[in-house]
């Protein structure tokens, strides 16, 4: 299993693993508060040979989730990050 510490604890399912990398996920939940929680399926991919790391929110197609339509990705890469405010 993998932990990612988020504002809320999530459990990921390790789906598969091997020496180049795993996937792992967890359904939505149906009961949750979040709407995100109730209408996606979320995927986690590790490559560790090029150390990439992505995750995936997958829609459901759940009663009550039709505003969800297509699916999101995030990427995680090496690097420096800053953050920049921009005041108008």
């Amino acid at each position: 299993m993998i932990f990612l510490d988020d504002i809320d604890e999530t459990i990921w399912q390790i789906t598969s693993w091997d020496e180049h990398g795993l996937l792992a996920a967890y359904d939505a939940y149906p009961s949750a508060i979040a709407v995100s929680e109730r209408c996606h399926r979320h995927v986690l991919s590790m490559s560790f040979t090029s150390g990439a790391v992505s995750t995936s929110d997958i829609p459901t197609h759940e009663k009550g989730c039709e505003v969800f339509k297509t699916t999101d990705s995030y990427r995680l890469v090496r690097g420096v990050y800053s953050f920049v405010v921009t005041v108008t």
